[in-house]
């Protein structure tokens, strides 16, 4: 799960750090050439084939949480009774598993899909040097010259592109009511002998996920600590760029280090104040509308809501902020331009989907009858919502919550828009680090926000039970 913690821009700094060498656009000595003297060519550390690894690396974990829950939920006699009949290990994944799982396999490439064609941050990182544009980054480029048609024209096609991404995984995840059994599911659990490749298979997990989970949070703090970027000389650390109050000497126009520097602090609190009001607006309307749904589960107005409420998530992110920052340029709605109202509307909005989705699986887990006391006794239904549902599903319905945290804490495509520059998060701070050449404040940004999305994550996980990966998961449990 880290790698998905962890913002896919985080992943593509990494990258950069790791494989730009003196060969290439930034000129900046990377790890791979500092300890190998190894130069990657361009087309490595630049351009489509970064875009491609990072983004997959970033979307892998929600994958396994998508198809991962449909294979523990798939009755284990089923195999069984393969292997019964003697059929070998191949021919049981490709003639009972693989049909089972192939609408959640559908699903995952559908949705991950949509996630990648929306992807913002990650070309910009990895493309803006090389002049690699996407759709998502050439709307942005338009909108910063004033090319406001054009702009929205590339919204609106990515808007329909999410719209039959939508349509083609309606139709394949309709399709899993084919492959339900009768009698039920096994308790049985069926574990799989891998022989000779257990050793090689674990090795490689290990080695892959402390490649890209643990390294780049030293990678990270090791540029944090650097006068020079990529000389790593014990001579060259110092702690400045974090507490230090005069980096006159460093010619960055900057006033002291990301943990004293007021305008740092202040983009720090402007980013938690945002991430706690998107989480209240997602979490208490998801609450609502999953009781709603679930409570009048068979009409017609009950279907609507809910296609209606998971809507938001079929359009791409950095088109879904411009069709606010369109309504906020009208006459009618301009009191919305530039405020940090319309930040917490788009958040909100664009987080109802995980919300929503969560409250409605929860709700349905709990029969109607036990609100029928409360019912005879005359208890308004926002009492009963509070003083029954809350208590019995408040694991599920505060992961509702912590999800909207979690991602407006790392959330770069969806505000990337509409923050004006007088009210700079640390998110929209590091893109213009990043940009400008200033490494050492960005992998700091990128080290603090990462240590607080981990820290909340696990106090969340402690002290109710909900954590960032069930959150996920209950979106997918229909």
């Amino acid at each position: 799960m880290f790698p998905y913690l962890m913002p896919a821009w985080t992943l593509a700094q990494f990258w950069i750090y790791l494989f730009q060498n003196t060969n290439v656009m930034s000129g900046n000595k990377g790890i791979v050439q500092s300890l190998f003297g190894l130069c990657m060519p361009q087309w490595f550390v630049y351009g489509l084939f970064p875009c491609v690894i990072v983004n997959s690396l970033h979307f892998a974990p929600f994958a396994y949480i998508l198809i991962g829950g449909i294979l523990q939920n798939m009755d284990a006699t089923l195999e069984e009774s393969a292997q019964i009949l003697r059929a070998n290990r191949l021919r049981i994944v490709r003639k009972v598993t693989l049909p089972i799982v192939m609408p959640a396999l559908l699903s995952t490439f559908l949705l991950v899909f949509s996630s990648g064609f929306a992807s913002y941050a990650v070309p910009v990182f990895l493309g803006g040097a090389v002049r690699f544009y996407t759709l998502a980054s050439k709307m942005k480029a338009m909108i910063n010259a004033g090319y406001m048609g054009q702009a929205y024209i590339i919204a609106a096609v990515m808007i329909i592109c999410g719209i039959i991404i939508l349509m083609i995984n309606q139709k394949y995840t309709n399709k899993r009511r084919s492959f339900t059994t009768v009698t039920g599911k096994s308790g049985q659990v069926s574990l799989v002998d891998l022989k000779k490749a257990n050793r090689p298979i674990s090795i490689a997990m290990i080695i892959l996920t402390v490649c890209f989970s643990v390294v780049p949070l030293i990678v990270f703090a090791l540029q944090t600590i650097q006068r020079v970027p990529g000389d790593y000389s014990i001579s060259n650390w110092t702690l400045d760029f974090w507490i230090g109050k005069d980096l006159d000497a460093y010619k960055m126009g900057m006033v002291g280090g990301i943990l004293v520097g007021k305008d740092f602090l202040m983009a720090l609190f402007r980013l938690v104040l945002l991430s706690i009001a998107c989480s209240v607006f997602a979490g208490t309307a998801g609450l609502f509308i999953g009781y709603s749904v679930v409570r009048n589960r068979r009409t017609r107005l009950s279907k609507m809501v809910e296609a209606m409420s998971f809507f938001p998530y079929l359009i791409p992110t950095i088109a879904f902020s411009a069709i606010y920052l369109a309504l906020a340029s009208t006459k009618t709605f301009s009191f919305l331009y530039n405020s940090f109202l319309l930040l917490v509307i788009v958040g909100g909005v664009k987080y109802l989907p995980f919300a929503s989705r969560g409250c409605i699986n929860s709700m349905l887990q709990v029969s109607a009858e036990i609100e029928e006391a409360a019912i005879l006794m005359k208890v308004p239904w926002y009492k009963r919502i509070f003083r029954i549902l809350v208590p019995i599903q408040k694991t599920s319905i505060f992961s509702g919550y912590l999800l909207p945290i979690v991602s407006a804490m790392r959330e770069v495509d969806l505000f990337a828009l509409i923050v004006s520059n007088s009210s700079y998060m640390l998110t929209t701070m590091l893109l213009a680090f990043n940009q400008t050449g200033y490494d050492q404040y960005a992998s700091a940004i990128t080290l603090l926000i990462i240590v607080i999305v981990l820290v909340i994550n696990q106090v969340s996980s402690k002290l109710t039970g909900a954590s960032i990966s069930q959150s996920v998961g209950s979106y997918n449990k229909q």
